[in-house]
């Protein structure tokens, strides 16, 4: 029995340590956290993270941080009682997996704070060593990022690796384009009194392709990849702002393989790929807003 757990415990140890098993624990554990946190679809009634804006203050009052370390845990519940019960206006400074030291904001109050009611107000806020993904799913993306990049560096030059992030990055995406990107922190009684910090899809698609993409330059795989990845994305949405950001990354990447890319025959591979992509994205084109100056300017 002992020779055969130790073959089992071997054999484990081995396979854990693949690249494929980290990529797919990685994967399983974001989108859990994409599905709890954003559970109702794209297109469902409601207010979105976009749609909040700060109310029109004079000075606003930071509480401070007296702990060191990732901020790993919002109690939502916890702080919207807070706000209620105390009848204040809660602006939240950090997102979740941000790093905090004392004197950093973690959330500024319309009025000053009892120093009884500050420090109840910090155990709503749970920092630790390391960042988590429960309420962090862009640490999950920033992961595999991570991975892809060593998998890209000069000294390891692993590009199937490569391929395999992004792989597991576009059904990341997938999912988060379909859906609401709604706030942790609903309004109570009609009242918005928690404002947390905005994140988008557009935010999550350059979290997971731009770092990969300065990475690419002259590899025809992975810009080829990325742009496929782009096109399977715009597969999974409608929503025009999403598609003018795949647009976008698109022209970036075909942007990167005119410059680095110099024989005709792979230049000319991924300018189908392109084509293709372009035309994933036709049916809305006329849909689509216009392009913000950042993009502009970037295009």
């Amino acid at each position: 029995m002992s020779i055969g757990f130790l073959i089992y415990f071997i054999h484990h140890v081995a396979a854990s340590i693949q690249a494929s098993s980290i990529l797919t624990a990685i994967t399983a554990e974001t989108r859990a956290a994409i599905k709890s946190l954003f559970p109702e679809p794209l297109g469902a009634p409601g207010k979105t993270l976009e749609d909040e804006t700060l109310p029109d203050r004079a000075e606003w009052y930071p509480l401070a941080s007296e702990a060191t370390g990732y901020l790993q845990h919002i109690h939502v519940e916890g702080v919207t009682d807070f706000a209620r019960k105390h009848s204040v206006i809660l602006k939240i400074e950090q997102r979740s997996g941000d790093f905090v030291s004392p004197g950093t904001s973690l959330v500024s109050t319309d009025r000053p704070l009892e120093e009884d009611a500050a420090a109840e107000l910090r155990t709503n806020f749970s920092t630790g060593e390391f960042r988590t993904v429960d309420q962090d799913p862009g640490f999950g993306i920033r992961q595999i990022v991570d991975i892809a990049m060593k998998a890209l560096s000069p000294g390891v030059n692993d590009t199937s690796t490569a391929v395999s992030c992004l792989d597991y990055l576009g059904a990341l995406l997938c999912q988060l384009a379909g859906c609401r990107l709604v706030s942790l922190f609903p309004a109570t009684d009609g009242v918005q009194r928690v404002i947390a910090p905005a994140s988008s899809f557009e935010h999550f698609l350059a979290k997971s392709v731009d770092e990969i993409r300065h990475s690419a330059s002259g590899n025809v795989t992975i810009l080829r990849h990325i742009i496929q990845l782009l096109a399977r994305v715009a597969g999974a949405t409608s929503d025009p702002s999403h598609r003018a950001a795949l647009l976008l990354h698109a022209q970036l990447a075909s942007e990167l393989a005119s410059h680095s890319i110099r024989t005709p025959y792979d230049r000319v591979r991924i300018s189908e790929e392109i084509a293709l992509t372009r035309d994933a994205l036709h049916a809305s084109m006329t849909a689509l807003p216009p392009l913000s100056e950042k993009q502009a300017v970037c295009t």
